[in-house]
């Protein structure tokens, strides 16, 4: 079967939390769920999520059957641009239930390995800003007040966390993959990886390599990487 037979849909997101509209769009995003179950008891399926929590809650919306199998990437969070891209510590996502609920099984004993070993903070922060930063509350001030400076650190690692990203790819055994990620961080990967929009089609397409999704859009790529 062609991969779009296979998975006729895969969500990919950007936009704060999932109520009203938002979730919608990510409900009708979700693949047949016959097929979901299928993929993932015959380990070809991968879920990965940024952790997020807008992307945890799109691919639990998306993806309902795989509650408990959804993985959480840091690499795929989006690129700071707002206060809602600065990141919940790795201490509160372990006991969120949101994140429980979407990462861990019913018949695990113990937390998965991805959550264990997440950084404390794990999104950006300026190196001189680092050691003075506490919880999230505290960071999402100093991100108002030093708005720049967190834009500019995290630009100028975007291009090795897109490549830290495509390694992970590589890495995948599974063919399929779910990805419930953002906005400019699917333009700048599939500006790395050559994708191109159809300008014809894509009317909103900017004059830059890369996919732009809209809010809830879901792409289907088929990667050789």
């Amino acid at each position: 079967k062609t991969l779009s037979e296979l998975l006729p849909s895969a969500a990919m997101s950007t936009d704060e939390t999932r109520a009203g509209l938002g979730g919608s769009q990510a409900t009708a995003s979700s693949p047949p769920p016959s097929a979901l179950v299928s993929l993932l008891k015959s380990g070809k399926l991968r879920i990965v999520s940024s952790p997020l929590s807008r992307a945890i809650e799109t691919a639990l919306l998306s993806c309902p059957k795989a509650e408990g199998r959804i993985e959480l990437w840091p690499e795929i969070r989006e690129v700071i641009s707002g206060c809602d891209d600065i990141g919940t510590p790795a201490s509160q996502l372990r006991e969120s239930p949101l994140v429980l609920k979407a990462c861990k099984g019913a018949e695990e004993k113990g937390l998965p390995g991805f959550l264990t070993k997440l950084d404390e903070v794990w999104w950006t922060v300026p190196n001189d800003l680092s050691m003075s930063l506490g919880p999230r509350e505290d960071m999402v001030e100093a991100y108002k007040r030093h708005e720049k400076k967190f834009a500019e650190a995290d630009e100028a690692l975007l291009d090795t966390r897109v490549e830290e990203v495509i390694q992970r790819l590589r890495d995948v055994k599974e063919p399929i993959i779910i990805m419930a990620s953002h906005y400019d961080l699917i333009g700048a990967l599939t500006q790395k990886l050559g994708l191109v929009e159809d300008s014809e089609t894509y009317k909103h397409a900017f004059d830059v390599p890369g996919w732009w999704l809209e809010n809830a859009e879901v792409r289907l790529a088929q990667l050789v990487i």
